[in-house]
């Protein structure tokens, strides 16, 4: 069942199983496993090709049955002309079918199966070899540029790479043992063999002693794999390697899966045929949407051949790109992973900017580039899996066409940025905008209005098939009135045209389809082309001179909202945009699907519940829906939402606990890992509008319940381990001190961006303004004065889009070397430097209490310049580092017009500094980051300098035995202590306010009582660090010793499990102390766990062994003397120890 469906295949098979489906008539005897049979078969493209209803088997009793069935795939059923069952049985109890396959004029091409290899087996250094031997050929040149050559170089790119990597490849074969990771074949085969031989003698003798032999080795042979399957899943858990946490916590979710069951095709009727299959998903994902009104008036152009001018691609722009691809991720028609083109890319990337910039040249996207293969998987939480809209369609693109559509989307982002030609309201899939963003201008826009006496109606809507129902016509026309590059426009109409699909269903594949209309799921240029296609739905109800109107948008999610004097106002109002909307709907040919569309009434005073006509709905007022994940009521009470918080927690807790029990799972460190990162992000989502002062005292106990539920399942503790004792060790902020802090974060994001971004404004000002009436939730934030006081002042703005995508790259020598390695580099450099060439260290200094400050020298003229940082409080070292090669700018400006007027040659100048972050944003300041208004500029000065004379970055660590790197080390000192220094004024850091957050919000010191109770004395944080590297059984039973809540008599005995807690042995109080310190049982265990803690110097008391459970040194020796006890029948190791 598994040979690729382009290779025939037949399955005949004995299946002793009865169904409707092939039974002989009057037999009515059903097998629930037939039903299996049927759908297994179904779903890998398999046909009943044999009678159906004819007897292939004679019961004694006389019965005729049919259990003997042939099956065959698409491809073999075109080569079988007939197939009957004959009575010549030759003395078989079953009778044979006989089957007949014409073959004429046909000829068999079995093809060999898809060669593959792990990534982490691959031979770099024969590929790369391999492919620099591929690359010796030239792309076409300037004066060759056509289409078909355009075409070719891009096959031939791409054969080179997958001929390198297919070269390396091994052919895919079945093992029985590899797919069954958890078999043991000294365990089990024999075991197996016998099982057989049981079998054997129960088919032969029916005897009862033969059955009850066959059922006993058999229950044998279930009993071990159960056991070899959880030691195998055991182990899985305990292993420690990087993002462990997260390919743990994927075994516990529900994955979309690939699985198509029977879809009801047109007529009503249940289809298992996957061609019948394909033909409903292509109908439905490739001929989404309506026609469009005016098709004939925006057919799409032909391209001309005038050569295009734009900015060329470099190729640092390309090598950026590279850089950012995904790992892990499913290759497209090309089977090249993105890893291979990181592998690749120093050899590659040269040829890649030829062929990417012929591209735009000419405006034609590469036809092999348009081919996709679409595979189909589930979308979750769907009643109904006949329907095929319950699947979601995903398309695996060519890799070196994903890396071509990401530089042509920075480029496209940025251009849109600039000019504003995406809609100031869309929040989805845009650089510095959320989904927080959008639920804040809503909320905050709505109580507005009602502090007018507004009242406000709401229109949710989604778009029914986003992407495929895009009409290529439109968008391009609509690229063209927004005035987008000529080059822009027209790369997006040939990337448009002419692209074709294969759905792949299982293991079936169909044959290349044309798209029509649409926008290939999974490319990275779908989403931006999208929120251009779909502005014009914000700008119908979005006017800066009317306030009244507001549109929201998030991608295909669209809401509408409008403000008036009384509800039926608002109601007329929201029904003629409703018409409006609609209108755009026919012209761009989109359709909103009708199950998601919501008309809402928010503060309505009169109550009434007028409809509202929504094309050829009637829309009755909702009292709540979900927006954007969040469950909004009329009142904007977020009480259904809230309502939904405790039962989010258990579930992501039940699923966290499956993979982490008190004594096997991931570790302390990556349980910690997934309480953060899964189930307080799925609890606190958007909890900035619900997590406020008034509902604070709902809220908590639940909180804390699930912060102690969470802390115990960290540190494995049992479940009556005090409270304080969970605070102090499980290094867990609670959820209500997570919560502050990313309000915080997201307060202070949003000062730091534009000014004329939709939501920012609006904020701060209610930040800092009491409302006379319905206030929103920015005005009810816990902890509000706190958060106005952390941005006050307003802490720097950041440029989202600083420079142009294709903005020159500064080399920077040094950066990847050892320290070592680089001070023998500058050592070189100061050695062998020239008359004429300059040297400029640079040097921030902070010391702590007194100042900051920064300093630049020049050598060979000694030429000095400082400066002292003001606001020292809210700058970082990092800023202090970028003021000083900021300085060092000023001086090469002075040398360069001081040795121009001296008539005297200037060659070039070395800048070097000991921060390689800082020397990283002045070479590249692309990303936005904290410091920007520093490195941008720095840069920009740095790159205009250039010109003048060669400008080189260098990493110079340390300040001990280079002349001048000590000298702007001092210089840098002495500026931070003295005050009268010329000042450098900085703006508030947005790194050091976040710094500042996070220390206000740490968790509170214990009380003099607290302390009390907690015996151990030692950091939580150096002793977690070193259990992390145990297993998640020793790590539970350590803290369980230290909390004293452990299953030692004295413990069983205060919850009423024992009737006394006296030692068997010992006849004394089982207690921590006793276990560790004097129990006889344990005597020789204890003395050689003494002996090595006295080897490796690690003091202890010998009358009172407990204090070692405060060392983290003495961890590995508890651990052994833990195990060799044998006290705890639990404690068992699963970890596989690495050769």
């Amino acid at each position: 069942m598994n040979n690729p469906r382009h290779n025939p295949t037949i399955i005949a098979m004995d299946s002793n199983l009865h169904s409707n489906l092939w039974n002989p008539r009057g037999y009515n005897h059903v097998h629930p496993q037939a039903k299996d049979l049927i759908r297994i078969c179904g779903s890998k493209g398999f046909k009943l090709c044999s009678p159906r209803g004819t007897p292939t088997f004679i019961r004694s009793t006389n019965i005729a049955t049919t259990i003997d069935l042939l099956w065959a795939n698409l491809t073999a059923i075109q080569l079988i002309e007939k197939s009957n069952v004959v009575t010549n049985n030759h003395s078989s109890d079953h009778q044979p079918i006989k089957t007949f396959l014409n073959l004429k004029g046909k000829t068999l091409e079995i093809k060999e199966p898809h060669r593959t290899m792990k990534l982490t087996n691959l031979k770099r250094d024969t590929f790369t070899q391999d492919i620099q031997k591929g690359l010796l050929g030239e792309l076409a040149s300037n004066t060759q540029q056509t289409k078909e050559k355009v075409d070719e170089d891009a096959e031939w790119v791409s054969s080179i790479l997958k001929e390198a990597y297919f070269k390396q490849g091994k052919w895919v074969r079945m093992n029985t043992y590899k797919t069954k990771a958890w078999w043991d074949k000294s365990l089990l085969n024999p075991i197996v063999k016998e099982r057989n031989r049981a079998r054997r003698w129960m088919l032969l003798t029916r005897s009862m002693e033969a059955i009850t032999c066959y059922q006993q080795w058999q229950q044998i042979f279930r009993t071990k794999v159960e056991e070899l399957k959880r030691k195998h899943w055991r182990a899985f858990l305990a292993d420690n390697g990087p993002n462990h946490a997260f390919d743990a916590f994927r075994f516990t979710k529900t994955v979309a899966s690939g699985e198509v069951h029977p879809l009801r095709n047109i007529e009503g009727k249940l289809t298992n045929d996957k061609q019948e299959q394909t033909d409903l998903f292509f109908r439905m994902f490739a001929q989404a949407g309506t026609t469009v009104e005016d098709a004939e008036d925006t057919a799409i152009a032909t391209d001309n051949n005038r050569p295009h001018r734009f900015e060329k691609i470099t190729i640092d722009e390309i090598r950026t790109n590279i850089k950012q691809l995904p790992n892990k991720k499913s290759p497209g028609p090309d089977g090249i992973p993105n890893e291979l083109i990181k592998i690749a890319c120093e050899f590659i990337v040269n040829k890649l900017a030829d062929l990417f910039n012929n591209c735009l040249t000419i405006g034609h996207f590469p036809t092999p580039w348009k081919k996709a293969s679409t595979i189909i998987i589930q979308k979750t939480n769907k009643n109904d899996y006949s329907d095929p809209s319950a699947y979601r369609p995903i398309a695996l693109l060519n890799t070196l066409s994903k890396l071509f559509e990401r530089i042509l989307n920075n480029r496209i982002m940025y251009w849109a940025h600039k000019t504003g030609a995406i809609a100031e309201n869309h929040f989805g899939g845009r650089r510095g905008r959320n989904i927080e963003e959008a639920m804040i201008l809503l909320d905050s826009w709505i109580k507005e209005r009602w502090r007018e006496g507004k009242v406000v109606a709401g229109l949710f809507l989604d778009v029914k098939s986003a992407y495929p129902a895009v009409h290529r016509e439109k968008l391009v026309q609509i690229l063209t009135q927004k005035q987008a590059p000529d080059y822009i426009t027209a790369i997006i109409r040939s990337f448009l045209q002419f692209r074709y699909t294969e759905l792949r269903l299982d293991d079936y594949k169909s044959q290349m389809r044309p798209l029509e209309r649409g926008l290939p799921q999974g490319s990275p240029l779908s989403v931006t082309l999208y929120l251009l296609y779909n502005s014009e739905l914000l700008d119908i109800n979005s006017d800066p001179a009317e306030p009244n109107r507001l549109s929201i948008g998030y991608v295909d999610d669209i809401t509408h909202l409008l403000a008036a004097d009384t509800a039926p106002e608002a109601t007329v109002g929201i029904e003629d945009l409703g018409r409006r909307t609609i209108e755009w709907g026919r012209k761009m040919g989109s359709e909103f699907d009708k199950k998601k569309t919501k008309f809402m009434l928010f503060n309505n005073p009169e109550g009434e519940q007028r409809q509202v006509k929504f094309g050829e709905e009637q829309l009755r007022p909702s009292s709540d829906t979900r927006w954007l994940g969040i469950n909004l009521d009329s009142k904007l009470t977020y009480a259904n939402h809230i309502k939904t918080i405790k039962s989010r927690a258990d579930v992501t807790l039940a699923q966290i606990n499956r993979i982490c029990k008190k004594y096997f799972g991931i570790s302390m460190k990556d349980t910690r890992t997934l309480i953060k990162a899964v189930l307080y992000t799925r609890i606190l989502f958007g909890s900035i509008l619900w997590l406020t002062t008034p509902t604070l005292t709902k809220i908590k106990p639940i909180l804390e319940i699930t912060y102690n539920k969470a802390a115990r399942m960290v540190l494995g503790s049992l479940k009556s381990t005090p409270i304080i004792f969970l605070k102090r060790d499980s290094e867990l902020k609670s959820v209500l001190a997570t919560h502050i802090v990313r309000v915080h974060n997201f307060l202070l994001r949003l000062a730091t961006k534009e000014e004329a971004h939709p939501t920012k404004v609006r904020t701060l000002r209610e930040l800092r303004e009491e409302p006379t009436s319905h206030p929103s939730s920015i005005h009810k934030l816990i902890r509000r004065e706190k958060i106005t006081n952390n941005i006050s002042p307003e802490p720097e703005l950041i440029n989202l889009f600083p420079t142009k995508p294709w903005r020159k790259i500064l080399p920077i020598r040094n950066i990847g070397a050892t320290k070592e390695e680089a001070e023998k580099s500058v050592r070189q450099l100061v050695r062998n430097r020239t008359p004429q060439e300059v040297l400029v260290f640079t040097d921030g200094s902070d010391i702590p209490g007194i100042g900051k400050g920064a300093a630049a020298v020049a050598i060979p003229s000694d030429s000095t310049s400082t400066r002292h940082i003001t606001n020292d409080t809210l700058a970082t070292n990092f800023e202090t580092e970028l003021v000083g090669i900021k300085l060092a700018i000023e001086l090469i400006r002075r040398e360069i017009y001081a040795r121009r007027d001296k008539g005297e040659q200037m060659g070039g100048v070395h800048i070097l500094c000991d921060n390689q972050a800082a020397l990283r944003k002045v070479a590249d300041p692309t990303k936005p980051s904290t410091g920007q208004h520093l490195y941008l500029p720095t840069s920009n000065e740095m790159i205009s300098l250039s010109n003048l004379v060669p400008i080189h970055l260098t990493w110079c660590p340390g300040h001990t035995g280079i002349e001048g790197n000590e000298k702007a080390d001092s210089e840098a000192k002495k500026a931070a202590s003295n005050p009268s220094t010329q000042r450098q004024p900085i703006p508030p850091s947005k790194a050091k306010i976040k710094q500042r957050i996070l220390n206000e919000n740490k968790p509170a010191h214990f009380t003099p009582e607290e302390r009390k109770r907690l015996r151990v004395r030692s950091c939580p944080r150096k002793f977690n660090k070193a259990l992390n590297s145990q297993e998640k059984a020793v790590t539970s039973t350590i803290n369980q010793l230290r909390s004293e809540h452990v299953v030692l008599n004295k413990y069983l005995h205060r919850i009423g499990v024992r009737g006394d807690p006296l030692c068997d042995v010992c006849n004394q109080i089982e207690s921590v102390r006793h276990f560790l310190s004097h129990c006889r049982r344990y005597k020789t265990q204890r003395k050689k766990m003494k002996t090595d803690l006295r080897h490796d110097r690690i003091r202890f008391n010998s009358d009172d062994m407990r204090g070692i459970l405060d060392i983290p040194r003495a961890i590995a020796h508890i651990t052994k003397f833990i195990l060799d006890s044998n006290r705890f029948e639990h404690l068992q190791l699963y970890r596989k120890q690495k050769s």
